[in-house]
């Protein structure tokens, strides 16, 4: 929503600009605006570097935001598959934490994927995320020198499956800084379209009566 309001307050903003352009062609003298068409045409030259460079920036943000998240969507693969597999060799104690990783994958799924589009893990879900987990694995009883082999290495996988997933949440949260965004919309309206500058540029002189 908050996007929406962006773009029509830079279409409004944009378009009081354009007319504010057309206004001054019967105020301004033709004299200056003829002296001024070179000044104006370095200004188009150097405003339309400067949405090249912004509109290419923000093409590589998102390539690299993508990038990064598919590598780390990628390498999540394998980490669930060992966590299922040790707590599966660790025994039968071992099933409820089988489930909860099931019901943990749903919630990162509903997380990343839901109506309401990637969302950040707060300070409170982080903390009680890391609890649970050392709460789980100290409950469980090692026995024997493979259970606690198997129970160190799940621990370890446990932990970096937590921390990639909020990663990647963080990440979608705030792709790209937002001030960015807000500096290059108020910047351009402040410019009138190329094709107002060019008609404002090559007006003809009033003829005296």
């Amino acid at each position: 929503m908050h996007s929406i309001r962006r773009a029509i307050a830079f279409v409004m903003m944009t378009f009081g600009a354009s007319v504010a352009g057309m206004l001054l062609q019967w105020v301004v003298p033709a004299q200056y605006l003829t002296e001024a068409k070179g000044t104006v045409g370095a200004m188009v030259g150097l405003v339309t570097l400067l949405l090249a460079l912004v509109l290419g920036l923000l093409i590589f943000t998102a390539f690299s935001v993508f990038t990064t998240q598919q590598v780390e969507a990628q390498s999540l693969g394998p980490v669930v598959i060992e966590l299922d597999l040790a707590l599966e060799q660790y025994g039968p104690e071992a099933t409820l934490g089988r489930a909860g990783l099931r019901a943990a994958l749903a919630r990162s799924r509903a997380r990343f994927f839901g109506e309401h589009g990637p969302q950040a893990y707060t300070f409170e879900e982080t903390s009680a995320t890391l609890h649970g987990l050392n709460s789980y694995f100290d409950s469980l009883e090692r026995s024997t020198e493979a259970q606690l082999q198997l129970l160190t290495s799940a621990r370890d996988l446990a932990k970096k499956l937590a921390e990639t997933q909020m990663l990647m949440a963080r990440q979608l949260a705030n792709p790209f800084p937002p001030y960015v965004l807000v500096r290059r919309a108020k910047a351009s309206p402040a410019y009138p379209p190329p094709c107002e500058v060019w008609r404002v540029g090559e007006r003809r002189p009033r003829r005296r009566a």
